[in-house]
């Protein structure tokens, strides 16, 4: 489910707000995979909300040119806005 940037809002519940952000989230199985992370269904424990989980793989990081790969992945996820993705 897609949501434009004016209804979106950061996740925060009374459930959440002392929880470690990474321990707040179940991984299932792998539904993706690119250059250098894999993609994995997932829910927020908190109110299991269905979520994809992103892994980046810190050995595929180190290659050469991969910084600015990351860069451009990040400017591009910055700009995302759903549900589904953690900010």
């Amino acid at each position: 489910m897609a949501v434009s940037t004016a209804e979106w809002t950061p996740h925060s519940c009374d459930t959440c707000i002392n929880l470690d952000p990474i321990k707040n989230y179940d991984k299932f199985e792998l539904i993706g995979t690119g250059g250098f992370a894999k993609v994995y269904r997932g829910i927020r424990l908190c109110d299991r909300l269905n979520v994809a989980i992103k892994i980046m793989d810190k050995q595929q990081l180190k290659l050469k040119n991969a910084q600015s790969r990351v860069n451009e992945e990040v400017q591009i996820h910055y700009r995302l806005r759903n549900l589904a993705i953690v900010q």
